[in-house]
């Protein structure tokens, strides 16, 4: 007999996490038995940005404040973000 059984990671589960799954079956005829499998949840890199700007227009001298919204959606902690502006 196959059972196929189903589960989805949860989108925030961390990188690295193992995910354990025991299933255990028992009959009339025989004793308990117990199966165990695992998946480590591997890294996934999402990055999304978007840049505003305080005027549309500016004259000679005068100062323009860009505004960066960064947002690390990655499921791994220390991801190195850079935006040289240009």
């Amino acid at each position: 007999m196959t059972m196929p059984v189903s589960y989805t990671v949860p989108p925030d589960t961390v990188a690295g996490h193992v995910i354990t799954n025991t299933a255990t079956a028992a009959s009339d005829q025989t004793g308990t038995v117990d199966s165990t499998a695992e998946v480590s949840v591997l890294p996934v890199y999402r990055v999304s940005m978007g840049k505003t700007v305080d005027r549309k227009t500016a004259v000679p001298g005068q100062t323009i404040v860009y505004t960066l919204i960064i947002v690390n959606g990655s499921n791994t902690p220390g991801s190195t973000l850079r935006s040289p502006i240009r």
